[in-house]
């Protein structure tokens, strides 16, 4: 996690902030939701990487090469690069991104 402050960064920021406005407040409020919401979104796509890993192309029963690729997405909550196994099939020369077809994202 690159740029991005930890929750106890966040918490820490709210503790030392003096009063001063409403709008202060709501700015650092939501200021804080969309780092945590980064924070949240890099934590769980990289675990559940590790999940959909696929070794064995069922069609053609070969071994697949695996490698990681990032890719960049952005979602209401977020802006998020990540990791994920990028699955091929020396045989039929099909390329395969398991997390990217479980989450539903479309190819680039």
């Amino acid at each position: 996690m690159s740029d991005l402050m930890s929750d106890h960064q966040i918490i820490s920021q709210f503790s030392e902030m003096k009063p001063t406005s409403m709008d202060a407040l709501e700015n650092k409020v939501l200021s804080a939701i969309y780092k945590l919401g980064d924070l949240m979104m890099e934590w769980k796509l990289s675990d559940w990487n590790d999940e959909p890993k696929k070794d064995i192309r069922q069609q053609c029963d070969t071994s697949l090469q695996n490698r990681r690729r990032s890719r960049q997405l952005a979602d209401m909550v977020s802006d998020v690069s990540f990791t994920r196994h990028k699955s091929y099939c020396p045989n039929c020369k099909k390329t395969e991104y398991a997390l990217d077809e479980t989450l539903g994202l479309c190819s680039r």
